[in-house]
């Protein structure tokens, strides 16, 4: 007993050098499609590590790939964005400004809405100048630029 070796379980599966192009693009399809490193490692037979390597290699080599796969997960990204923003709202709330407080809070909401796939509310605003205000033709005024 005190001969054996302890094994880390990864037997049998590939390092990055010794991985073929099925295999290589078995990996990038299932990163494009979302999959996280860890279940793509397991659904590939091949280590996180070398997830990971073939990742970063088609990042900088293929720019279809690094669309397909900022795409991907460029949802889960802006919700982790999102809710670690309103978590520092909601902590400094007392601190916000009450000038800002309704534009900070109706931002919240309609991000959440938007989040959550219910209708948002489009906000438009419409300014009216004439020419003559403006510096028009006839006005008198000359504009700097």
């Amino acid at each position: 007993m005190g001969d054996e070796l302890a094994t880390s379980g990864n037997e049998g599966r590939f390092t990055l050098a010794e991985i073929d192009d099925k295999k290589r693009r078995e990996i990038i399809k299932s990163l494009a499609s979302g999959t996280g490193i860890v279940k793509t490692a397991e659904d590939c037979g091949v280590s996180h590590h070398t997830v990971e390597a073939v990742r970063d290699r088609e990042l900088d080599a293929n720019p279809r790939f690094a669309n397909a796969y900022y795409q991907s997960r460029m949802g889960a990204k802006l919700l982790n964005i999102a809710s670690k923003g309103m978590d520092m709202i909601d902590k400094k709330m007392e601190q916000i400004p009450a000038g800002m407080l309704g534009v900070t809070v109706g931002i919240a909401i309609d991000k959440f809405l938007a989040l959550s796939g219910q209708p948002g509310v489009i906000h438009e605003v419409r300014h009216s100048v004439s020419l003559g205000d403006a510096g028009g033709p006839g006005s008198g005024k000359v504009i700097d630029v």
